[in-house]
Formats: structure tokens, sequence, C-alpha cells
């Protein structure tokens, strides 16, 4: 018998383990507990064992008879960063557009955040399933779209970054919660990645739903992790009004100059990035244009704002200097739309 308490906490986690409720016909039982984390084995029944990193940990005690037969069991162990560090869910990057927290569906085990390290997003959504035969357990956020003013015809843009830590991620937009109706249909690798898509809401739904998988379309355990979740009205984020079209009709300005400003949206650039706070924007495709810049932090609060009127430079300065270490989300808007771009700064 493998027992373990708490099994999820914020760093340094404290957990007390129980095996000497394990039985065998032999007597003189020896235990043998792994903890996962790299720290040296315990050969006690009961022990007390500190988790000081982030991360999700199996521990495995393993159990010698006399006759030298061997048994073991696991008991995981989520250990997340200090509390308020991150979010309770997954948040929606865009902060006009609030998302409901996801609920556990068809048999997914647990949904933790996590403080991220090394690798991917400051704030990582781990999905784990430990039971089999449940392929399709999922993580789901849904989004109600006459409450957030969407119609049909409207263009919303998804974008979320994933990882298949111990399972094979993925990410689906599906309409009313049905399945095989998806706008959106992702799968990602074992390491980090981001996936971004535009979609027009078909006519005669109430909701868009966001699902997420720990192990998609497999019957075995496994775990996925996600984060920057961005959700946007718009093409690129935005109004939800199609503003190319509204300032073709009310300028003088051709069709070709502004079919080409639109698609150059996808090369402003922010550099350098990761920095220590201080970073540049190239705006080299957004010249003769007022912008406002904004940055959100993971909670999706604004902690910065800068307004550009029409003559600003082609590379402008952004001091991030005050913000401690972490991911941002800066949205800069213009008559074309919303861009966001993820900010990673390391002091």
């Amino acid at each position: 018998m493998v027992l373990a308490s708490p099994t999820n906490g914020a760093a340094p986690l404290t957990v007390g383990f129980t095996g000497s409720g394990s039985t065998d016909d032999q007597p003189g039982l020896s235990h043998s507990w792994d903890f996962g984390d790299g720290s040296p084995v315990s050969n006690v029944a009961d022990p007390d064992h500190e988790y000081t990193s982030v991360g999700t940990f199996d521990a495995v005690l393993t159990v010698t008879d006399s006759d030298g037969q061997t048994d073991s069991g696991t008991v995981r162990i989520t250990v997340t960063g200090e509390p308020g560090s991150c979010p309770d869910y997954l948040v929606n990057g865009d902060a006009s557009l609030p998302l409901p927290e996801g609920v556990l569906a068809s048999g997914l085990d647990s949904a933790v955040m996590l403080e991220g390290t090394g690798a991917g997003p400051g704030c990582q959504l781990e999905l784990t399933n430990g039971d089999g035969g449940e392929p399709w357990a999922k993580y789901r956020i849904a989004i109600d779209l006459a409450a957030n003013g969407i119609s049909a015809g409207d263009e919303l843009y998804f974008s979320l970054a994933g990882s298949g830590t111990g399972g094979a991620a993925r990410f689906q937009v599906a309409r009313d919660n049905r399945p095989n109706t998806f706008l959106v249909d992702h799968a990602y690798g074992t390491g980090w990645s981001t996936h971004s898509q535009t979609v027009t809401v078909p006519s005669g739904l109430s909701t868009l739903d966001i699902w997420i998988y720990p192990n998609f379309g497999v019957s075995s355990a496994g775990s996925a992790r996600y984060g920057d979740l961005v959700v946007s009205k718009g093409s690129i984020g935005g109004t939800g009004k199609n503003i190319l079209n509204e300032k073709l009709i009310n300028s003088n300005d051709t069709l070709e100059e502004d079919l080409d400003a639109f698609v150059e949206l996808d090369k402003v650039l922010v550099y350098p990035n990761p920095s220590s706070g201080l970073l540049y924007l190239n705006l080299s495709s957004l010249m003769d244009v007022e912008l406002n810049c904004n940055v959100y932090n993971s909670l999706g609060q604004n902690v910065f704002g800068l307004k550009l009127d029409a003559n600003h430079a082609s590379n402008e300065e952004l001091n991030l200097g005050h913000l401690s270490s972490g991911v941002y989300y800066l949205q800069i808007q213009s008559i074309y739309g919303n861009i966001f771009k993820s900010i990673v700064i390391e002091k």
C-alpha cells in the first residue's frame, strides 16, 4: 500500500509517505522509497520528504520480502510555485475577452497550474490522466459567444503553446461542445511549440469550446502541458469587426496598399527577447498610423502602457525594467487590428 499526504502544493512541499501498510506472507519486509526528484533513496517505511523544486514527481516504493521477491507502487506528487506566482487556471492573454475557468471532462483526473522552469511559458497548465481506457479525457474552456458580443461571421484568433511532456498533446476548438465539429485541430510534439490560427465563427452556435488533452486518443495514462493562451476578437486579435474593410470604406487608400499593410502585421519584431527589461520594437510595417502598446502579466493585468502617434520611429524603445522576471504579453493596437507578442524578462 502506497499513501502520501499532501499530493500537491507549493514549494517547498513536505510530504508524508506511508508504506508500512504493505503485507506479505513472508516476514521481514524491507522498504525503499525513490522520491523521483534525484534525492537519496530512503529505507524508512513511513518517511517524510521535502520537495524544493517545482514539477511533477513519481514517488516509487519498492518492497522486498525475505525471499527476495519485490513489488512496487507509485504515487504522483505535484509541486507548484509559490502561492500567487501563477493564476489558478489558464487565463486568456487578451484581457478584453475574459474566459471562464476550464473544467475537467471525459474522465480527466487533474489540471494543475505550475510555475514553468526552463523551456516553455512561465505559467503552465499540466493535465494528467492516471487511468487507462479514457482516450478522450480533456480540459474544456467554454466561450459564450452571445455573452462576449461575438456573432456569426466574426473572426476569432486562437493561440496556445503546448508540449506532450508525457502524452499526446492536442488542441481543438469544437462547436457547441460537440465532437467532430472542429474549427481548430492541432497536435503538438514532445517539445514546446505554439499554434496560432484565425477562424470565422459559424452561424447557429451558442459556444465555441477549447478542448485540450493529456494523452489524445491513447487508452493509457499520460500528461501534457499548455500555456500562453490568447483568444482575441479579430483576425490578429482586436475588436471583433473587420477593421481593414472599415478603413477602406472610410478613406481614399487603395486596396493594394491596405492589403500590403495587413499582410505585414506579423513582421513586427521585438528584440532582444528574452531581455532584462530594455527592449525595442521594429515597427517598420506599421508606419504612419497611431499605435497603442499595452503589456499584460500572466494574470491578465495591465502593467505598462505606451501611446505612439503616427510619426513614430521605425524602432521604438520599450523600457520594462520595473517588471520582475517572467512571461508577459505585448498587445499592439492599430487601425489594422491587434498584434500579440510574448515577452520574456530575465533578471
